[in-house]
């Protein structure tokens, strides 16, 4: 019974990140048509993490009072129905607008299916489950900027809205029929925010995860405008690049979520995030799509490695504090990360330049790791 409702679930999710890969890679260039600047692609893309961030938190929490299975159904139909309205976009305002509400659908999905996947992990297994659910969210991410590369090339950016809202209703169709209801782990104490912020081990994890997402802001709203005018990459080959990247997060995420049950969480979550914002300082130095290629895979590898070691322990404390709740919290850290690394870095390439946002994003991650390490001592 657990297995299949794991299934089901996974490929709700798998559904949902394809339609959302399928954008990512298209977004800046589609802002850019309607005039915006390396500020306003910041501002588009953060829209997206402060509904996130704003959202995530209480749909958590109300997922452990009222359970699981509603609030994934309604977050993946608002999901679809939100996918269609980028077609109506003629402004940088309204392209903001429609992230912001896209954010809502997106806050609402992402914390209760992360906490519904904690409820059925066993002991022990939290970061293999927690993998096996990343796997399939980055499969589906994997394959969105491939499709959408194809579609920007072969055919109308538009294209990509209506498919992104297709593959959105098909999650929506599968948790409507096949999903049961959960209504978290047995035993888990529904405490407020502000103890659960108080958790010595969350706040680390909150830390860590927040200044990691300011890199992958950094990384996804910019890396296809540094390989096109930097490296000289078509659409085509962007989408290539982001879907070789975020399949090796998928064919990670498993072993390294096991790997993560057995071995320490915490030195292999700093290990993972020092091969991360290395590979992120290196990338203005690159100006052949080997090269970038390179570096980008050694990055997703570091990423595997954070993410399975981070998620194993956000799913221990969340027995203790609720699986809604931590999962809320967990991923707003990565919203307001997603928040400054979005707005800081189109300040910082229309001011400075490109090749210093991922220079000022790899300090900001450093310096994160550090705190990261030095909390964690001290538990």
């Amino acid at each position: 019974m657990r297995k299949n409702i794991s299934a089901i679930l996974f490929l709700s999710v798998f559904a949902t990140s394809l339609g959302f890969g399928i954008i990512a890679p298209l977004l800046p260039f589609y802002a850019q048509s309607f005039g915006a600047t390396g500020v306003w692609i910041g501002i588009i893309f953060s829209a997206f993490t402060v509904s996130r961030a704003l959202f995530m938190p209480m749909m958590g929490r109300l997922s452990d009072r009222y359970g699981r299975r509603n609030f994934i159904i309604i977050g993946l139909f608002l999901y679809t129905i939100f996918s269609l309205t980028y077609v109506w976009a003629r402004t940088e305002y309204d392209l903001t607008l429609i992230r912001f509400a896209h954010g809502i659908a997106s806050a609402i999905v992402t914390p209760v299916s992360m906490a519904y996947i904690g409820d059925t992990a066993p002991k022990g297994k939290e970061g293999e489950y927690m993998g096996i659910f990343y796997r399939f969210f980055f499969v589906g991410f994997a394959a969105g900027p491939f499709l959408s590369g194809f579609i920007a090339q072969y055919f109308y950016i538009e294209w990509s809205f209506y498919v992104m809202s297709a593959v959105g209703g098909i999650g929506f169709i599968l948790s409507l029929l096949f999903l049961p209801e959960s209504h978290g782990y047995k035993g888990a104490k529904n405490v407020p925010f502000t103890v659960l912020l108080k958790d010595g081990s969350m706040q680390a994890i909150f830390i860590l995860r927040t200044t990691q997402s300011v890199g992958v802001a950094a990384f996804m709203a910019f890396i296809p405008i540094f390989a096109c005018e930097k490296i000289g990459l078509n659409e085509l080959q962007i989408g290539m690049l982001l879907t070789i990247t975020y399949m090796m997060w998928a064919i990670l995420l498993g072993p390294f979520g096991r790997i993560s049950d057995k071995h320490n969480k915490v030195v292999l979550a700093i290990l993972g995030s020092v091969l991360m914002t290395l590979c992120l300082g290196l990338i203005p130095l690159t100006d052949s799509f080997l090269q970038l290629l390179s570096l980008v895979l050694i990055r997703a590898t570091g990423g595997a490695i954070v993410l399975s070691s981070t998620t194993a322990l956000a799913t221990q404390i969340g027995r203790d504090h609720g699986m809604g709740s931590t999962m809320g919290v967990f991923n707003t850290a990565m919203a307001v990360g997603m928040l400054l690394g979005g707005l800081s870095s189109g300040f910082i390439m229309d001011g400075i330049g490109l090749d210093y946002v991922f220079y000022a994003a790899s300090i900001i991650f450093m310096m994160g790791i550090i705190i990261f390490w030095w909390f964690m001592k001290r538990i």
